[in-house]
């Protein structure tokens, strides 16, 4: 009947089928049997053998100075801008760390000169980063910060990066290779602080200069240009053997012997006695005064009166009289962070308590205080008196508001070459410390704080100009 053959039609399809699986499932059992003594691994991403093309990112090369390595690098990375009014805009390019810097490379170059020689627009020195921060969410609105000298373990799919120059970045590797992002932020962490002064890239590559003769204060020449009178210059310091903070040569008192300097130093911190740093020809002067390692005695006192030897002496304590560092340092982190807007979103909610937030920083009172003892300073200094301006061991603060005096007193300091020759005398000759102020390296195992005291001095300086 017609089912009759119906079905025998069926079976017949149902015995070609079950012999075409049968023989697919043996062929498929043979050829995994075959590829099992080969590899374990079947790849279902891209079975053509692996070319030999060269790795994107080195087609986007860093431009290094002589002696500057590449320590990690990163292809098809994102960072993104934030302007005016906080639009945020992205670009894609290869992300480099080095020795010097964190340098990011577009991959299509624009040509435009170049406003440093030493840094492109997107480069940013290691030692200039404050902090680094872990971007978390979906929407990367949280940070996460990460403390310097650690190492992270986790993927990393994005960072943003905070530094002292109030500049900013915000990079997204979710593009880039699976381990990039993690070896990039490791790489910042380490080297951002090295564990001594001898691993900044500076200061290696000028081992082999000797520039402390050639750029060196002449202290000679600045105390006749002030025509300060009853000065001198004293080498007792020579070999070091006063203070090894101080410079070889600094200007004291006329009548001050250099057997009565080592002991006036004794009685200070840092061993390092008072100096003198300006002048002028009515017998006007400042002097730069530790404060004292000893207990306050009559005799004490009485070898400081015969150290200056005038009646016309005013004492300036710069520690009463002016914030501490920590309270400097917390200071300029508020304004920092104040002028960090990421994004339009948070860029509104500052900009409507931005005056309010500023003036609770107390940065601007800070400048304040430190242009009226300046003034001050400057005033007292015209009439012909001796300030001494007294504070810690005399290389932070005090600096700070005697260059202040001198560039209100005289107008020779307020030319590019006379501000460099301030610069030089009172900040690097008398000891001021760049590196640890400015936390450039990490020479203990505790972070060291910002002390932000030069930088208040720029801003001051700019305050100046305006006025």
């Amino acid at each position: 009947s017609a089912w009759s053959q119906y079905g025998q039609s069926c079976r017949g399809r149902l015995y070609k089928l079950f012999f075409l699986v049968s023989s697919l499932k043996s062929s498929s059992i043979s050829y995994l049997n075959t590829s099992r003594n080969v590899s374990s691994f079947t790849s279902y991403i891209d079975l053509e053998p692996p070319s030999d093309t060269k790795d994107p990112v080195m087609d986007t090369l860093p431009d290094l100075l002589p002696g500057e390595m590449v320590i990690s690098q990163a292809d098809r990375v994102c960072v993104y801008s934030t302007h005016a009014g906080g639009m945020t805009s992205g670009q894609t390019g290869a992300l480099f760390v080095t020795t010097l810097k964190l340098s990011f490379k577009l991959h299509v170059e624009k040509d435009a000169p170049r406003s440093n020689k030493l840094l492109g627009d997107t480069d940013i020195t290691l030692s200039s980063i404050q902090a680094v921060y872990e971007i978390l969410g979906d929407t990367g609105e949280k940070r996460k910060k990460l403390p310097l000298g650690s190492n992270v373990s986790n993927k990393i799919d994005g960072i943003f990066v905070l530094c002292k120059n109030f500049r900013f970045l915000r990079f997204s590797f979710k593009f880039a290779g699976v381990d990039t992002g993690r070896n990039i932020t490791n790489a910042l962490l380490h080297h951002s602080r090295p564990k001594k002064n001898e691993l900044l890239f500076a200061f290696e590559h000028s081992l082999n200069e000797n520039l402390h003769n050639q750029y060196g204060t002449v202290w000679e020449d600045v105390r006749r240009e002030s025509e300060c009178p009853n000065m001198r210059v004293s080498r007792a310091n020579d070999t070091w053997q006063v203070s090894i903070s101080l410079p070889q040569q600094f200007v004291v008192p006329a009548h001050v012997t250099d057997e009565a300097l080592s002991l006036v130093s004794g009685l200070c911190l840092g061993t390092r006695p008072p100096v003198w740093v300006w002048g002028n020809k009515v017998g006007g002067a400042v002097f730069i005064q530790p404060t004292l390692n000893v207990s306050p005695s009559p005799s004490v006192d009485h070898m400081f009166e015969d150290f200056y030897r005038t009646k016309k002496r005013v004492t300036i304590d710069v520690d009463q009289s002016f914030p501490s560092h920590t309270q400097l340092e917390d200071s300029f982190i508020s304004v920092l962070e104040l002028h960090c807007m990421d994004g339009e979103k948070e860029a509104e909610e500052k900009d409507k308590s931005y005056f309010s937030s500023l003036e609770s920083t107390g940065w601007l009172t800070s400048v304040g205080s430190a242009l009226r003892l300046a003034s001050q300073v400057a005033d007292q200094m015209t009439i012909g008196k001796t300030v001494v301006l007294r504070e810690g061991e005399g290389r932070s603060s005090s600096i700070l508001i005697a260059s202040l005096a001198q560039l209100l007193v005289c107008e020779d300091f307020r030319t590019m070459a006379g501000f460099e020759g301030l610069i030089q005398s009172n900040w690097v000759s008398l000891g001021f410390q760049f590196s640890k102020s400015h936390t450039l390296s990490n020479l203990s195992s505790k972070m060291s704080n910002l002390n932000p005291t030069f930088l208040l001095f720029l801003d001051c300086v700019h305050q100046m100009s305006l006025q």
